[in-house]
């Protein structure tokens, strides 16, 4: 929190390949060895029991056109990501055919922040 509230860039680099993968409501038994990242230009902060929750967490997302690497259609990449203060981390990520918005993928990501 203290980077971010900064006058800092700060960025989220995930290894996806390090979390806990759900694909279509089923836990998989492998995540691919796969690199995202992103800055964080816009974020919200909810603190714990602002709205009943146990824990604080920060919120950011991203949306971004890109030609899907599973075929040759383009679709839009939505990445949301929640870190919690107890360094939980969710990741959720979707594609979106670019022409209806038909969701292609859901994944969701589970992992902590600062594992080394």
């Amino acid at each position: 929190m203290t980077a971010l509230n900064s006058e800092h860039d700060v960025r989220v680099i995930i290894h996806y390949g390090v979390c806990k993968l759900i694909s279509n409501i089923e836990e998989e038994s492998y995540s691919p060895d796969a690199i995202g990242g992103m800055s964080i230009d816009v974020y919200e902060y909810f603190p714990a029991g602002i709205y009943g929750n146990k824990n604080g967490y920060v919120v950011l997302s991203e949306n971004k056109l890109i030609e899907n690497p599973i075929g040759s259609i383009y679709v839009f990449n939505y990445v949301k990501i929640k870190i919690f203060d107890d360094e939980k981390v969710r990741i959720i990520a979707r594609y979106l055919d670019a022409e209806t918005f038909e969701e292609v993928m859901d994944e969701s990501f589970y992992t902590v922040i600062n594992s080394g």
